[in-house]
């Protein structure tokens, strides 16, 4: 019997944050449990939603998946670190 109330499968990340983001979040890495196929902005924004102070963030970090900068779009697998980067300023 198919039942199609099942769980979508879901993929497990790792969510770094660094520098002021971490100040912000009150520590340095969030596990997350998202649905597959799901975004680096879609695994920011769960983020944001538990620690709203991120928002003011949403447009200006960069991040790095498995140490390459990607973009919000790329799409995430199961086990990936991802690092969620702060602005930087300087002369």
């Amino acid at each position: 019997m198919n039942d199609s109330r099942k769980t979508p499968p879901q993929i497990e990340v790792d969510l770094h944050l660094h520098a002021q983001l971490r100040e912000v979040a009150g520590g340095g890495i969030v596990p997350l449990r998202l649905p597959a196929g799901s975004t680096v902005a879609d695994a920011f924004e769960s983020v944001i939603k538990v620690h709203p102070g991120l928002a003011d963030f949403r447009n200006v970090v960069a991040f790095a998946c498995n140490d390459c900068l990607v973009t919000g779009v790329a799409t995430l697998d199961g086990g990936d670190r991802l690092d969620v980067l702060p602005p930087v300023s300087g002369g």
